[in-house]
């Protein structure tokens, strides 16, 4: 099976199920996080930025830049408003070290 990805079924659940202090993990394609975006109330504008959907104004990332929705590496749907790490090691390591 040389060249074909492995893939498993995961339970779909949607974002009302998921409680502010439950901790999650999405495997996802483009599409999806299309949709996941739209669904936590955001919007991508016409040069692929997320932007919030009342004003269109571009969201920042957790290293304070706007990002375009290619750049997300994770999501904290949890925290108000949501947090979105860039899919970078410094962006990564930015966000934990604030966190201490």
């Amino acid at each position: 099976m040389a060249g074909k990805a492995k893939t498993e079924i995961f339970e779909e659940v949607s974002i009302d199920e998921i409680s502010n202090d439950q901790p999650i993990t999405i495997y996802t394609n483009k599409k999806q996080i299309r949709e996941i975006i739209k669904e936590l109330g955001y919007a991508i504008d016409d040069d692929g930025f997320v932007v919030f959907k009342d004003t269109g104004k571009r969201v920042l990332s957790s290293d304070e830049q706007e990002f375009k929705v290619t750049e997300i590496g994770a999501l904290m749907p949890a925290n108000s408003p949501h947090v979105f790490i860039k899919n970078n090691l410094s962006s990564l390591s930015r966000y934990l070290a604030d966190k201490e």
